[in-house]
């Protein structure tokens, strides 16, 4: 019997863990997209990572390791996890964003396109995806034109999430050197997506 209690205790922690892991991961998702301070942004990763710990393995175990991992801006964990896990789940939305994401963020384009466009055919132009694709047609310096119906505030969203990606991974001054013969407005975008704030190094 005290064996029995033993292994419900492990299960109920590992529950407790994934549930505060998807907190926190929610948290940092919601600032990175909100092109917050990516020294808190890393900080929720870093703190969802020591949690995961416990959390257990699986293929949504894998997801939330490829997004705290994309949160720290640790690049190169965050596409083995991610990608495992969307390999896993090709039809787990949040799978396919977040390598999506990862994608982006290593200057991948046409395979975060490729994330993004898979999960708007098979669910509509759902908003996270739908702003991924616009940052991935923005990052190729191109004019904010896109196929899928698409105002000034759709533009800003996906110039928030590339640049915010960007400060996170410590590339922004590199990414927009790259851009110099970008599209005006582009540029005009990702520059005020960018704003004043420097652009920190990975912890």
């Amino acid at each position: 019997m005290p064996r029995f209690a033993a292994v419900l205790d492990r299960l109920r922690a590992g529950s407790s863990d994934a549930a505060l892991v998807d907190q926190l991961l929610q948290d940092g998702e919601r600032l990175l997209r909100a092109g917050s301070d990516p020294d808190r942004i890393r900080s929720l990763g870093r703190e969802a990572l020591q949690h995961l710990v416990r959390a257990g393995s699986g293929d949504q175990t894998e997801r939330r390791r490829g997004h705290a991992h994309l949160l720290c801006g640790s690049l190169e964990r965050a596409l083995a996890h991610s990608r495992a896990a969307a390999l896993a789940m090709p039809y787990d939305v949040d799978a396919r964003i977040v390598l999506g994401c990862v994608r982006l963020a290593r200057d991948e384009l046409d395979e975060a396109a490729h994330e993004f466009d898979e999960v708007i055919g098979e669910f509509g132009a759902e908003g996270e995806a739908a702003a991924g694709r616009r940052a991935a047609i923005l990052a190729r310096g191109h004019a904010p034109v896109d196929e899928l119906a698409a105002d000034a505030a759709d533009w800003r969203e996906a110039a928030t999430l590339l640049t915010a990606l960007w400060r996170i991974c410590g590339v922004a001054d590199q990414r927009m050197a790259a851009l110099a013969g970008a599209d005006p407005a582009t540029a005009a975008l990702l520059a005020a997506a960018l704003g004043p704030e420097p652009a920190h190094g990975p912890a």
